[in-house]
């Protein structure tokens, strides 16, 4: 099952506080992989503390590497996180995807082309609509049986990280006995090499 931990506001902004809190609470009622789409620049000690807790209770933790081209940003670079590069539709890094050594595996996080974007849900509220209609290709709507769900074609790290998770609950299914640990070199050693210079991914 999936269970979503909201971290961010209605205007998209959040803090490192409630993402550590989340990253407690999401260990804490028995996630196996907690994805992290967020990425900031500086060292939180919170964030830290909560990751190591996760990582002491067997979670797989698997983060967006960050998206302006530098070096890879936190949460993804903290050791104990599995950091996601994002590749363009011709499977080669992105101009905008982290990079560095921090980086294990990299997976579709969309470019520049409306087209090659990732369908990403939205919030509704006239705001954060509006943020997404600047620069970001337009809002999306879906009428669903159970109301309007709203959708923002995005691109970046936070699109590509949740794939890797989606494989890694996948490998945990097929065989429950893996832990994070193993799923973490499973998913190293059966990612497709790319002809790239491994510092650039």
């Amino acid at each position: 099952s999936i269970a979503p931990y909201r971290v961010f506001n209605s205007t998209c902004s959040g803090s490192v506080d409630t993402l550590a809190t989340a990253i407690i609470q999401a260990t804490d009622d028995g996630a196996d992989i907690i994805n992290l789409s967020v990425q900031y620049g500086f060292f939180s000690t919170p964030v830290y503390s909560a990751t190591l807790y996760a990582e002491s209770k067997g979670v797989l933790m698997i983060a967006a590497a960050g998206n302006n081209g530098g070096a890879v940003q936190y949460p993804a670079r903290h050791p104990q996180v599995m950091a996601v590069a994002a590749l363009n539709i011709l499977d080669e890094p992105t101009w905008f995807s982290q990079s560095g050594p921090e980086v294990e595996i990299a997976a579709p996080g969309g470019d520049a082309d409306f087209s090659t974007r990732v369908l990403s849900s939205w919030p509704s509220n006239p705001a954060a609509k509006n943020r997404c209609n600047n620069g970001n290709g337009g809002v999306i709507t879906e009428t669903l049986p159970s109301g309007e769900t709203f959708y923002c074609a995005l691109r970046g790290t936070s699109q590509a990280s949740p794939a890797v998770a989606g494989v890694a609950a996948l490998l945990m299914a097929s065989d429950p006995a893996l832990d994070a640990s193993a799923v973490r070199t499973i998913l190293r050693k059966t990612a497709a090499p790319l002809d790239a210079d491994p510092e650039s991914v």
